[in-house]
């Protein structure tokens, strides 16, 4: 078994800090990357090459950042932040 590990830069408009999810939100078979953005209260969205998808501005998460889930396995992706659930839904 080989392991590879990739390394790419992303732009931000604010500060990214605190944890990271990561989840293939879109279907594509490939992780999407949610984070939050200090100072702006809001969460990002990023695809696995650093593209910026979606903001969702007035979101509080905590220092761990958001958290990916799925309740059921044949469910919707869940985000969960410090105060709140966000359904993903996958449109064409």
């Amino acid at each position: 078994m080989k392991t590879a590990i990739t390394r790419f830069d992303f732009q931000s408009d604010s500060v990214v800090r605190g944890g990271c999810g990561f989840d293939d939100l879109d279907g594509d078979g490939r992780p999407e990357i949610v984070t939050r953005c200090s100072g702006q209260n809001s969460m990002v969205v990023y695809d696995n090459r650093g593209n910026r998808l979606a903001s969702v501005p007035g979101v509080h998460t905590t220092a761990s950042g958001p958290k990916i889930v799925r309740c059921r396995e044949d469910g919707p992706v869940q985000i969960v932040t410090a105060g709140s659930v966000y359904n993903v839904r996958r449109t064409p």
